[in-house]
């Protein structure tokens, strides 16, 4: 990965910016988008997984202009229990979604939590938290290059990659990568599913 650039502390605010833009057509966002000033609330739920993996994992972007960003960590630090958001500086952030974000958003936090914890126990594996482009540079290669980046230390540490992700043509991108579903599951309160995907070192 030492063609990427890591993130400093002083960018994950820009950085929650970026995925915010790139997520604007996400169905997470019926968790947010009735509520007084949504899309900061909207906002500090990416500051979280951003936060805690800057902590416990690693952050990524392109280049210094943060076209894109990755956030990873390793599959034995993937929950973020209590201890770790408050170690991490990520309580914050969730206090500021607000409680009824939060209330919306658990189904699906609890969801991929519990399905994680089954499809992976025991296993050592790297979790891809975050990936995702603004707007103005989709289409350019940046989110390949990042997704390539990961798959490459996947390989060289024969480390099988666990991701989550809540959109229907994102599984197929990411089976053209060789990823494999694992589990589909519908979420009727989001009006959404979520999927969660394994890849395995070749």
């Amino acid at each position: 990965m030492n063609q990427l650039y890591r993130l400093q502390k002083y960018d994950l605010t820009k950085a929650s910016e970026v995925l915010v833009n790139a997520f604007m057509n996400d169905p997470l966002l019926n968790a947010f988008k009735d509520q007084p000033n949504f899309k900061e609330k909207y906002k500090a739920f990416y500051t979280v997984p951003l936060t805690y993996a800057f902590k416990y994992g690693e952050v990524y972007a392109p280049t210094k202009q943060l076209e894109g960003i990755m956030a990873w960590t390793t599959g034995d630090v993937a929950e973020m229990t209590f201890g770790r958001m408050l170690r991490s500086g990520a309580m914050l952030p969730a206090f500021r979604m607000g409680m009824q974000s939060q209330k919306n958003i658990m189904p699906f936090v609890n969801q991929l939590a519990s399905d994680r914890a089954k499809n992976m126990e025991g296993k050592t594996f790297y979790y891809l938290a975050l990936i995702g482009v603004d707007p103005a540079y989709q289409g350019q290669g940046y989110g390949k290059t990042l997704l390539n980046s990961l798959i490459e230390k996947s390989e060289r540490d024969q480390i099988p990659l666990y991701l989550e992700t809540e959109t229907e043509k994102n599984v197929a991108i990411y089976q053209h990568f060789g990823f494999n579903v694992l589990t589909e599951t519908p979420l009727p309160s989001l009006d959404m599913k979520a999927w969660t995907l394994l890849r395995q070192p070749s």
